[in-house]
């Protein structure tokens, strides 16, 4: 199956890595303009023309996403898609038995 997704705007959180870099690939692929977002913004991969912007970010913090997103939007003037992949390994419990600092870092 394929889609067309040219000139489509793409932010994907958790970008610079694994699943995160693997989702934005394709994207781009498929003819979107990608946005990476990442805690660690340096290892994105510029040269490997993935990517039309990035920022660093850490999505657990509001301020951090706020100056992203404006960031971003000037850039791109707008978005068609979030891709919300970031996340860390976190305590092993029952979800009901996070604390809202815990559920927000992961």
């Amino acid at each position: 199956m394929s889609f067309d997704l040219e000139g489509s705007r793409v932010v994907v959180t958790g970008a610079a890595r694994g699943i995160g870099c693997a989702i934005s690939t394709r994207f781009a692929e498929l003819g979107a303009q990608v946005c990476g977002w990442d805690i660690r913004s340096d290892l994105m991969r510029p040269e490997a023309e993935v990517f039309k912007h990035t920022e660093e970010v850490d999505v657990s913090d509001e301020d951090s996403v706020q100056r992203a997103a404006t960031s971003t939007l000037d850039i791109i003037g707008g978005v068609d898609v979030v891709v919300a992949n970031a996340g860390i390994n976190g305590p092993t419990k029952p979800t009901w038995n996070y604390s809202v600092e815990e559920w927000q870092r992961v």
